[in-house]
């Protein structure tokens, strides 16, 4: 079933960001089958937000 939720998420790509110090990392599609199984990535001691490849796109074309 992860297997399943996984392959249909991949396609969204984007970063994990840390809400504390911004830090963020590349989500890779082929760990995200990992971290649905054993738990999301955390920075600063908080899990970290995945952002999305459409909402980083909307990011900077707000400028920000």
């Amino acid at each position: 079933m992860i297997e399943e939720i996984a392959a249909s998420l991949r396609h969204f790509g984007g970063v994990l960001r840390c809400h504390n110090c911004k830090f963020e990392r590349r989500l890779d599609g082929r760990k995200i089958n990992r971290y649905l199984s054993s738990g999301w990535p955390q920075h600063c001691g908080m899990t970290m937000e995945w952002v999305t490849q459409r909402l980083l796109d909307e990011e900077a074309f707000d400028g920000r």
